[in-house]
């Protein structure tokens, strides 16, 4: 095309256009392209490409550009991979633009004579981008930290939720059961005041009096729970381990429960087959734990049955300590409930004896704190058998913990 044909099909374009020949010199650039050169540059007819636009001495470019030229074949350079060097040949700074080569073609010809290149300023465009990006960016970020508010939150939320239900769990614990003792402890008395007079042989009094202390017995027995459990609930236990005679304090809890036992015609057999009966852990927590473990056995066990505590020695550093039933035993939901540590609805023992259902939760605690857990088999109709181990020295106390028994095997 001619320098006339080309200025009146590319000046009114909107865009930069200029024309190469085949020695990729410019020939031509339309008014578009002179607005897009500064004023050092207006005059670039006759200029190699390479020369405007560093870029195309890149022997990938040249190869490109030949292609053009012999081949047929476009080209474009986009606005975020040489955008800036273009501009820069253009004599731009912080400025983007896109470059197009397309081959201008004779009818009979099988190759370009000319190349048309097309140059388009898109730096508002880009910059648009790059704020859209930006604030995609900060809007993300924004989003995840809201995310991390929310989990934050939603677990503020769990604990406020878990520790009012503790809460309504307390108040409900007392309204029901804490009277009950101490309403049949006035039940009592008032009989005795009303009938001290007609008893003659003292036979009376002594079985008033007997069920005046197994109900004193079973309301401090409860308070106490009441009291472990809210510890436990606040995360403010602490061991306080120190040596002790697990054979005294077997002793004392069987002078406690003397008169319980009596009542059902219940024995207690001690089994050793270990000679060391001394360990190191907190005596006041695993005399708790006992309490329960010995009160419950009581409990669900029938007349005139035997309970068994045994004391085994265990992997060399510790002894395992087992209270044996042959009482009412356990369903399976029932102690997959509490072996993962859930308060159960408390159970009726064998002569209908009231639980507070709560007194396992507290052994689970306890036992942690001591680097112990609670291990419990349990066949309905035929009793059950709670056991732990306990170190007996500081040494295998302050070791690595025992493994979690919280699993029943069967």
């Amino acid at each position: 095309m001619t320098n006339e044909e080309l200025t009146a099909v590319y000046n009114p374009v909107p865009l930069g256009i200029c024309v190469l020949n085949r020695q990729k010199h410019i020939i031509f650039v339309n008014k578009g392209f002179r607005e897009l050169l500064n004023d050092k540059r207006k005059q670039v007819e006759g200029w190699p490409l390479e020369e405007l636009f560093p870029v195309f001495e890149q022997s990938y470019f040249k190869q490109r550009l030949e292609q053009v030229f012999n081949q047929n074949v476009p080209l474009f350079l986009s606005s975020g991979l040489h955008g800036v060097e273009v501009a820069q040949g253009l004599g731009k700074k912080d400025a983007y633009c896109e470059v197009s080569l397309a081959p201008l073609i004779k009818r009979d010809d099988h190759y370009a004579e000319q190349v048309v290149l097309t140059v388009e300023d898109v730096t508002s465009t880009v910059k648009q981008i790059k704020q859209q990006k930006n604030l995609l960016k900060c809007l993300r970020r924004q989003l995840k930290e809201s995310e991390v508010v929310k989990q934050i939150m939603e677990g503020v939320q769990l604990e406020l939720e878990e520790a009012n239900a503790a809460k309504d769990k307390l108040f409900s614990i007392i309204g029901h059961d804490l009277k009950t003792p101490f309403s049949a402890l006035v039940a009592i008395s008032d009989l005795l005041m009303n009938n001290s007079y007609k008893d003659t042989d003292g036979k009376e009094r002594r079985r008033l009096y007997e069920a005046i202390w197994l109900t004193a017995t079973q309301g401090i027995e409860f308070v106490t729970n009441l009291l472990n459990w809210a510890q436990s609930q606040s995360n403010s236990i602490t061991a306080l381990p120190c040596h002790f005679d697990l054979d005294k304090l077997l002793s004392e809890l069987q002078a406690f429960y003397r008169l319980s036992m009596q009542k059902k015609s219940i024995n207690i057999r001690l089994t050793y087959s270990t000679r060391n009966s001394q360990v190191f852990a907190d005596m006041d927590m695993i005399k708790v734990v006992l309490q329960n473990l010995l009160s419950n056995a009581i409990k669900f066990s029938g007349n005139a049955q035997h309970i068994e505590i045994e004391l085994a020695a265990e992997n060399g550093n510790r002894t395992r300590i087992l209270v044996k039933d042959k009482g009412l035993g356990m369903p399976a939901h029932t102690l997959k409930s509490i072996m993962r540590k859930k308060r159960v609805k408390p159970g009726l023992g064998a002569n209908m004896e009231k639980g507070t259902g709560i007194g396992l939760s507290v052994c689970h605690e306890f036992l942690e704190a001591n680097n112990s857990s609670l291990l419990i088999e349990s066949i309905p109709g035929k009793g059950s058998t709670f056991s732990f181990s306990l170190a007996n020295t500081a040494k295998s106390f302050h070791s690595q913990p025992v493994k979690d028994e919280s699993e029943h095997p069967g």
